[in-house]
């Protein structure tokens, strides 16, 4: 009898997404303007909007429930995906296959970093202290629908491309 391997668990999962969305940026900002950077610049807007949504759907209230500053940490990195939507917006404004664009991509990944690195080195190493091997799989099935990174041309906040 063989066993399926254990799935990846809340952690894994969300780190993967980290190196994938800025994987895409660092793409997107490297393009020449044109169709190619359009087509990667939303790409990426759509990766970022899409796993703001997961992390504020499934990852805060986890927060909320494990860490004793949950609430505060919460708040903080809503705070950051509202700057990072702000940066999406602007970024379809000046037009994603724009020489323009190539600024504000950069900007965003900036940005991005800088939340990732919070979230990657304060928030999932406490979670990974407190949630059981069970609680941290069920999450991760969980943000792998919401964030299935094959999908990164339309989804529930997608952008036009």
């Amino acid at each position: 009898m063989t066993t399926d391997p254990a799935p990846d668990d809340l952690i894994d999962v969300l780190v993967a997404d980290h190196r994938m969305l800025l994987a895409l940026l660092d793409r997107a900002a490297a393009a020449d303007p044109g169709p190619q950077r359009s087509d990667l610049a939303v790409r990426a807007a759509n990766a970022v909007r899409r796993h703001c949504v997961a992390e504020e759907t499934l990852l805060h209230p986890v927060l909320r429930r494990c860490l004793e500053d949950g609430d505060r940490c919460a708040q903080a990195d809503a705070e950051e995906h509202e700057q990072l939507e702000a940066l999406v917006t602007e970024l379809l404004a000046v037009g994603t296959g724009s020489p323009d664009a190539e600024q504000v991509l950069h900007r965003l990944a900036v940005s991005t970093r800088f939340h990732i690195e919070g979230v990657e080195t304060r928030r999932l190493p406490a979670l990974r202290r407190r949630l059981t091997v069970t609680e941290l799989h069920e999450l991760a099935r969980a943000v792998q629908e919401t964030i299935d990174p094959r999908d990164d041309r339309r989804g529930p906040t997608a952008v036009l491309g």
